[in-house]
């Protein structure tokens, strides 16, 4: 791909991105219910979800606005605050209300809990927006960041629904958010080093940014199993776990920093922006160990064994994590 077209999908990602944080303000006027909405939202706001799935919006209007709801998530402020524990959870209840009306208008009669409620609609929605999906380079950025809404939306349900069984479990979330943006910062770090230049960077980084989401969203699932006192097996140790979990960190940083002892382009300017990423994903490697290690003695704290089957259950867990985040890693860097 040559430097033009390069360009014109860097501009059209920030364009994107741009657009969602100056639809914010828009954004807080929605109404709980979407079918309270004026049309008049629809053709005068040229910078909201509807503008970039007009099709999507004219089979389904009122999906496109609770959609888009999510899909704000940190654009208040230049996305510094998605990792931020309060702000998620503000940002859930608010979502929460507007599935639960989408979800009431079509089914007045369920008695399907809250959480069961916006849970399904989430599930719906994803389908809607994934059937007949655009496949070109900018259609897998919109749509990789729109799904990226999706999972963290479940992460923040599920992990509130966990605090109704174990208070402190706050603790661990607050962890898990420096966790995630360290895993986030290295691997599409490493993602955006493997395609520097491609067009396959966009996507495949959002691509990367979702499988962690997805981990820890299986993660979740094995917490609430636990703490309904189900069984939970794994063959890994903590120990083991987190062996392998940092094997899988160094191989693929020290990759990273042999392809950087020599230059790769003949051009100083694209060599100095590949060096920038390369030192700050090597930097971001030690922190990443850090929150890792601290995530693991505030989950020890947190996973109390409250039965006697509950006492091999609790490492198990852990180390599950542990191992879906290794291969994460491992895959974040291509294999040629």
């Amino acid at each position: 791909m040559d430097n033009d077209t390069f360009l014109i999908m860097a501009l059209a990602f920030m364009c994107l991105i741009g657009c969602k944080q100056k639809g914010i303000s828009q954004s807080h006027d929605l109404g709980v219910a979407p079918s309270e909405q004026e049309e008049s939202v629809r053709t005068e706001d040229s910078e909201r979800l509807a503008d970039w799935f007009p099709e999507k919006d004219s089979v389904n209007h009122d999906f496109v606005l609770v959609a888009e709801r999510l899909w704000m998530l940190g654009r208040e402020n230049d996305n510094t605050n998605i990792y931020d524990y309060d702000y998620q959870m503000q940002w859930q209840q608010r979502c929460e209300e507007s599935l639960m009306h989408c979800f009431d208008s079509i089914h007045p009669n369920s008695q399907l809990s809250r959480y069961e409620k916006a849970d399904s609609m989430v599930n719906v929605i994803t389908r809607f927006f994934a059937e007949d999906a655009d496949d070109s380079t900018m259609g897998m950025i919109i749509n990789f960041d729109l799904e990226n809404s999706f999972l963290m939306y479940k992460i923040v349900a599920m992990s509130k629904e966990i605090l109704k069984y174990e208070k402190s479990f706050d603790k661990e979330i607050r962890k898990w958010n420096v966790l995630h943006q360290r895993m986030d910062d290295f691997c599409c770090g490493i993602v955006n080093l493997d395609w520097f230049g491609g067009s396959g960077a966009g996507p495949v980084s959002l691509a990367t940014r979702n499988a962690i989401c997805n981990d820890r969203i299986a993660d979740l699932q094995k917490i609430i199993d636990y703490y309904s006192d189900d069984t939970v097996a794994s063959s890994w140790s903590v120990e083991s776990a987190m062996s392998h979990f940092q094997k899988a960190l160094e191989e693929t940083a020290g990759k990273i920093h042999s392809s950087k002892e020599t230059d790769m382009f003949d051009d100083k300017e694209r060599q100095d922006a590949y060096d920038s990423i390369c030192h700050k994903v090597l930097n971001t490697r030690p922190l990443l160990m850090k929150a890792a290690k601290e995530w693991i003695e505030t989950r020890k704290g947190v996973l109390t064994p409250k039965s006697d089957s509950q006492h091999e259950s609790s490492g198990s867990v852990t180390s599950e994590m542990l191992e879906r985040m290794a291969k994460t890693i491992e895959e974040s860097l291509s294999e040629e």
